[in-house]
């Protein structure tokens, strides 16, 4: 036969359990605040998730007007160097022309003073 809980001999099979049933409250309260901080945690970190993935777009959509702002002024300068280097040609071909009538005009000035005394001395 076993013995009754409530006689003096079951006291002590009382008491472990008692014991028992306090051990398994503790675990179950320290489960609870473990269970309550990962809420915590998992809460904090779809915080800065929300945030990260709001900053993500922020620079996104900054990284597309820099890159079309660099694009446009990229654009800006090939023009400008193109219509750089057709003034540079222009200006070269002009003084190019315009040393050639100075040398001509150089050969040619001494050559109608030559006539032009000649003529005088006539």
């Amino acid at each position: 036969m076993t013995q009754d809980a409530t006689t003096p001999t079951g006291e002590p099979e009382i008491e472990r359990l008692r014991r028992e049933v306090a051990e398994v409250r503790h675990e179950l309260l320290l489960s609870r605040d473990q269970v309550i901080g990962s809420d915590a945690e998992v809460g904090r970190v779809n915080r800065d998730l929300t945030r990260l993935a709001q900053e993500l777009r922020l620079t996104t959509r900054k990284l597309r007007r820099t890159t079309a702002r660099r694009d446009e002024l990229q654009q800006r300068l090939d023009r400008s160097r193109t219509r750089h280097e057709e003034q540079v040609k222009r200006l070269r071909s002009r003084v190019a022309q315009l040393e050639a009538e100075l040398a001509s005009a150089q050969t040619s000035f001494p050559r109608r003073v030559a006539r032009a005394v000649r003529r005088r001395l006539r």
